[in-house]
């Protein structure tokens, strides 16, 4: 409130106030003279009160002496307005939460081939998502990533329990559960990249890739969700029936296509969370069956399968947490040349105090003859070779301003093609990030 409108209301009150003050004695000049001491009032607005009065003083003595007016026989109705309802008619939203998330990137990676450098600034993730709680325990969450031009989630959901525990059961756009680190949220990884192994598994099938995990569409059930987040403990487990292929989109391609693009995949997932001394651990295991996903490029008649293993301990500041990922690939050679490559990564973090974390990573994929590139598991490298494995190293430090909602990460990265003929391919180089979530 400005000024000037502060002193118009104060001149207001004390002219109504001054009457009762001189009525039990009070020197209304006085009080004036403080007032614009004090800079509440100034001499204008001092005169303004004053003249007031005076035309109030007047009034009153040539009123008539008022007559007394008789009570109403009735009190009269109350005239409260009714209550403001912020809900669309027809709605049954009873909460709405925003939320979002900015990630900025710059990267410097350099190939030991002739290939040109990699050094960008890029946006890697701009989340804004809502989550609307409706009545009788549905809900809807979507989040969209305005840097990558695609959906995160779009689901609508139930949580409850059905006489057996408590149970989350979702249709719509989300992630399988077919990797724990894949899983794990991109606000929350410590070495700012998924490590090269889940890469291989899960980014998009390119010919070397497996496209095994990632955005699918279907219906998601989970017994007990809130143990593998470690609010609750004990076991956990869950399955979902999909669409086989990675949609471009929300809706993805339905009919047509592919003759087994209509063939639902199925997933299923189990594991054990406990707490110990100054701590706590999850084991658990995943597998995955897709049909006519197999081949080099996903191929009618061609199934896959996956199956990971993972671990995460967590004792004091310290942190352990590894997996391994097993693939069946009907065709992953060639026609009527199946291959069964397997990958695995091992992190170790140690929290220095409340902001310092120190990260350090390792992880194999080994393509048994589909090929990979350092590409293929370290985002943004460049590659000119085409290797048998790929070896991947993380050392970093993550600076939390206020924990991961306001970070800032930084770490070395190195990746190996080997395994082919002419020899490997070494990409070295750093990467940073600044993170903020709402």
């Amino acid at each position: 409130m400005k000024t000037v409108h502060f002193r118009r209301i104060l001149s207001w009150i004390v002219a109504l106030a001054l009457p009762a003050v001189v009525a039990r004695g009070g020197e209304t000049e006085a009080l004036l003279q403080i007032l614009v001491r004090k800079g509440l009032l100034t001499e204008s607005e001092a005169a303004e009160v004053r003249a007031e009065m005076a035309a109030g003083e007047s009034t009153s003595a040539a009123a008539p002496t008022p007559v007394p007016r008789a009570a109403p026989a009735t009190p009269p109705a109350a005239t409260q307005p009714a209550p403001v309802v912020v809900k669309p008619a027809g709605k049954l939203i009873e909460s709405l939460a925003l939320s979002g998330r900015v990630q900025v990137q710059a990267y410097a990676l350099g190939s030991d081939r002739d290939v040109p450098a990699a050094n960008r600034f890029i946006l890697r993730r701009v989340y804004l998502g809502a989550k609307a709680a409706t009545a009788n325990d549905w809900s809807v969450d979507v989040t969209y990533d305005f840097a990558g031009a695609g959906f995160d989630k779009a689901v609508a959901g139930w949580t409850g329990d059905l006489g057996f525990g408590p149970v989350a059961v979702q249709a719509g756009l989300r992630k399988t559960f077919v990797s724990y680190e894949e899983n794990l949220s991109s606000g929350s990884l410590n070495a700012i990249e998924r490590s090269g192994a889940t890469r291989y598994f899960v980014e998009s099938n390119n010919g070397r890739r497996l496209g095994a995990g990632g955005y699918r569409t279907g219906v998601f059930f989970e017994g007990n969700p809130d143990a593998i987040k470690g609010k609750t403990s004990g076991w956990y487990y869950g399955v979902a029936v999909t669409n086989p292929e990675r949609p471009a989109d929300a809706v993805g391609a339905g009919g047509g296509g592919s003759p087994g693009i209509n063939s639902p995949a199925l997933w299923a997932h189990t594991g054990f969370s406990g707490r110990i001394n100054d701590g706590s651990f999850l084991i658990g295991a995943t597998a995955g069956r897709l049909p006519d996903s197999g081949g080099r490029i996903a191929t009618a008649s061609q199934d896959l399968l996956v199956y990971t293993l993972y671990a995460d301990l967590r004792v004091g500041a310290w942190r352990l947490a590894g997996e391994y990922l097993g693939a069946d690939v009907e065709g992953g050679l060639g026609i009527g040349a199946d291959s069964s490559p397997d990958a695995f990564w091992v992190q170790g973090e140690y929290a220095f105090d409340a902001r310092w974390m120190g990260v350090l990573r390792y992880s194999q994929a080994d393509s048994a003859g589909r090929g990979v590139r350092t590409s293929d598991g370290v985002r943004s490298a460049p590659s000119d070779l085409v290797g048998d494995k790929l070896d991947e190293l993380y050392a970093g430090f993550n600076y939390d301003l206020k924990g991961t909602d306001l970070r800032f990460q930084l770490g070395y990265v190195y990746g190996r093609a080997s395994g082919n003929a002419a020899g490997d391919e070494t990409v070295t180089g750093v990467r940073s990030q600044v993170q903020v979530n709402f």
